[in-house]
């Protein structure tokens, strides 16, 4: 059930799904070229789900490791300190009918973009010790890490956490174990979940700027142009999540029509694979923007300023790249039981937001890769110095 790559095939078919309904005149018509790549990309993924399956068995803890809460409490005393220098709480702004958007929320610098990253590994793991030992104060401590996200009303980074943890639970069900109606009651019961999540998701779209009721969905209706054959027993707040689903593939579609860009230089095509908080402090910076179909829907899948760049064998490449590190962290947790699901569940956000954005470059799942492969080398080094102290001893024994 943890396995990523089976994740990351069905949302490319489901996405494909979605848009071949047509409930927006933003779907244009796909073409031979980039049906193939997803397609691609399906099909591989799951041969690497398969061959890799074995690394993803879910497996409990015996003993837990969380005895003291002390990064939680560390935690709570920077949120109090990063609101407290920002003086600025967008969540209270949008309850009281004002837009969350009149004064950004920045924090403190540096350590709010770190700490922020540390979120996600860190709710995925206390999610995984519920799951193995179900203490409430496992709870408490999950939803005290993830009020910062709430305070600052981050659709996007609370979604992600809470689907996050959503994978880890069904995943500690054992699901082969299950009844016939018990397996069914759980499909039944995810799916209400995830359904009552993408509204939650829409009216909280609604209400954030402050100038729509939270169930006035006309803004979003608007820009992303939802047609007529959109199903009038659909509540309209769901076109948030219709329109999340469908824009990345369909400015991917409009630029890979426009053509690749004939000004492209090295740094255009290397810049794909910085980080934006590397790259932001180069000299050169890549002048390769992809074009939109609606200004206000920016995001174009992680493909398609890849594609202005080196067209469709960029956009393979890229894809070949992003999955191998993917697998390289995997190889890297699967012996370490402890930490390989919240692990797991981290890398999966880095994968899965390609379909959305480029994860190489977006700050915090480039973030969330760093804080993983130095954890992995701090648990070496932790290792090799026990393994270096019971080696002394034994030769002072002797």
């Amino acid at each position: 059930m943890l396995n990523i790559f089976y994740l990351y095939g069905g949302m490319w078919l489901i996405i494909l799904l979605l848009y071949s309904f047509g409930w927006s005149d933003l779907c244009i018509p796909l073409s031979e070229g980039t049906i193939f790549f997803v397609l691609f990309m399906v099909v591989f993924s799951i041969l690497c789900g398969y061959g890799l399956r074995k690394c993803f068995k879910f497996r409990k803890l015996s003993s837990n490791p969380h005895k003291k809460s002390t990064i939680t409490l560390l935690l709570v005393i920077f949120y109090i300190i990063d609101i407290a220098y920002e003086r600025n709480i967008p969540l209270f702004k949008v309850l009281s009918g004002q837009s969350m958007y009149e004064k950004n929320f920045h924090g403190i610098p540096i350590l709010h973009f770190f700490v922020s990253g540390f979120i996600f590994i860190y709710c995925f793991y206390l999610a995984y010790l519920f799951v193995c030992f179900r203490k409430k104060s496992l709870v408490v401590e999950y939803f005290a890490s993830l009020s910062l996200f709430i305070l600052l009303f981050q659709r996007q980074n609370i979604m992600i956490v809470l689907l996050g943890t959503l994978w880890i639970v069904i995943a500690g069900l054992e699901f082969k174990k299950l009844s016939s109606l018990k397996k069914l009651l759980c499909i039944v019961l995810t799916i209400a979940i995830i359904l009552v999540g993408l509204y939650i998701f829409g009216i909280m779209g609604n209400a954030r700027y402050g100038l729509w009721d939270s169930n006035d969905a006309s803004m979003i209706m608007a820009v992303g142009k939802i047609n007529d054959s959109f199903p009038d027993f659909i509540p309209k707040s769901y076109a948030w999540a219709y329109i999340y689903a469908i824009s990345p593939l369909s400015n991917l579609q409009y630029n890979i029509s426009l053509g690749v860009n004939s000004n492209v230089t090295f740094i255009d095509i290397i810049w794909h694979y910085l980080p934006n908080f590397v790259s932001k402090n180069l000299s050169v910076k890549s002048i390769i923007v992809s074009d939109l179909l609606e200004p206000s829907l920016t995001v174009c899948t992680a493909f398609s300023d890849v594609f202005k760049t080196s067209g469709y064998l960029g956009m393979y490449i890229f894809y070949l790249v992003e999955t191998a590190v993917v697998i390289f962290i995997i190889l890297l947790f699967n012996k370490i039981i402890q930490y390989r699901v919240c692990a797991y569940v981290s890398v999966a956000y880095f994968y899965l937001l390609s379909f959305f954005s480029n994860p190489v470059i977006y700050d915090i799942t480039a973030l969330i890769l760093i804080f993983l492969i130095i954890f992995r080398a701090l648990l070496n080094f932790k290792n090799f110095k026990q393994v270096r102290c019971l080696g002394v001893k034994k030769i002072f024994k002797e």
